[in-house]
């Protein structure tokens, strides 16, 4: 009899632990989870909707999106789902903001008990108007404080037809920026200073170059780092 009760109460105790499953939320994506842009200028924006679903027995309430990145943001038609239900995720990479492959991901964050994360991804190849080298996040190592700089860099369009402005600099000393182009229609860009100073024992560049045509495009942007010499003396 014992045996036969602990049966009992084992099926009645399963019974329960299912009932008890399907009466909560349960979040489906309906369709893929995941989007492939391809290849496409880096100006253009990338939109696409996803579709998910409450399969549960009990509303779905969707807490938060979260990108992981800030080229990219998402809404959702219904935060609150019932039961057999659908929600619309619109998905917008930015454009200007990417460069290159990349794969992200989108955040869903829900009272699912089963799945309180869900992910949806997203990848495509943003190309750039113009190619950088040797590239656009530069290391120059270690200057030494008080002497010349002089940094170039090839802009290679991947059209014929652009036009490029004067650059912008952010720096901590004086530095000259020349542009200019050559027949085969890259363009130079020339960095120099006569004297190479930083209050810390490291220094950072920002160049800014305009794209004048084609219209649309934000401007080319180049960082550079690099260490001071002599810097770590003085600091000990």
């Amino acid at each position: 009899m014992a045996h036969i009760s602990k049966k009992i109460l084992s099926l009645l105790l399963y019974f329960l632990l299912v009932d008890y499953a399907f009466c909560q939320a349960l979040l489906t994506v309906q369709g893929e989870s995941r989007v492939d842009f391809g290849e496409y200028p880096a100006k253009e924006s990338k939109n696409h909707q996803f579709t998910i679903k409450n399969s549960g027995k009990s509303n779905l309430n969707i807490q938060a999106l979260r990108m992981t990145c800030d080229c990219s943001e998402a809404s959702i038609s219904n935060k609150s789902i019932r039961p057999g239900k659908k929600a619309i995720i619109t998905l917008k990479v930015k454009g200007n903001d990417l460069t290159g492959k990349y794969t992200h991901k989108i955040y869903i964050i829900s009272n699912d008990p089963n799945n309180k994360i869900a992910e949806l991804f997203f990848s495509g190849n943003a190309i750039p108007l113009c190619d950088v080298k040797p590239e656009k996040n530069l290391y120059v190592g270690t200057v030494k404080v008080g002497s010349k700089f002089n940094q170039l860099f090839t802009i290679i369009p991947r059209q014929n037809d652009v036009i490029l402005g004067n650059p912008e600099i952010k720096a901590k000393f004086p530095l000259e920026a020349k542009i200019s182009r050559k027949n085969n229609g890259y363009f130079i860009l020339q960095l120099k200073s006569d004297n190479v100073v930083a209050k810390r024992n490291r220094f950072s560049i920002q160049v800014f170059v305009p794209i004048i045509k084609p219209k649309g495009w934000s401007p080319i942007e180049i960082h550079i780092k690099g260490r001071m010499a002599n810097a770590a003396d003085h600091h000990h």
